[in-house]
């Protein structure tokens, strides 16, 4: 779910990034002065299925090159951007 971002700097922003791989993501953002990342080792299509993604103002990552992943979360991405409206 995306969030209403109000005004305020990256350190406001909540970025997230479903693909934990070694989860060095969050410690990279946060050295760059983004310190609210949200980089779990969980299975991202279990929480979509769920409706357990949560809520973001930036995706960030770098799928998978294996299967189906980039197909996947950007149909996943197309959905809830229609959902919004």
């Amino acid at each position: 779910k995306a969030r209403r971002q109000e005004a305020g700097g990256p350190e406001q922003l909540v970025i997230y990034d479903p693909y934990y791989c070694e989860g060095r993501v969050a410690v990279l953002l946060k050295e760059m002065g983004f310190p609210r990342c949200i980089n779990r080792k969980r299975d991202f299509y279990a929480d979509v299925s769920r409706g357990e993604v949560p809520e973001f103002d930036v995706l960030l990552t770098n799928p998978p090159y294996s299967d189906d992943h980039k197909e996947r979360l950007l149909g996943w991405l197309l959905g809830a951007l229609r959902q919004r409206g």
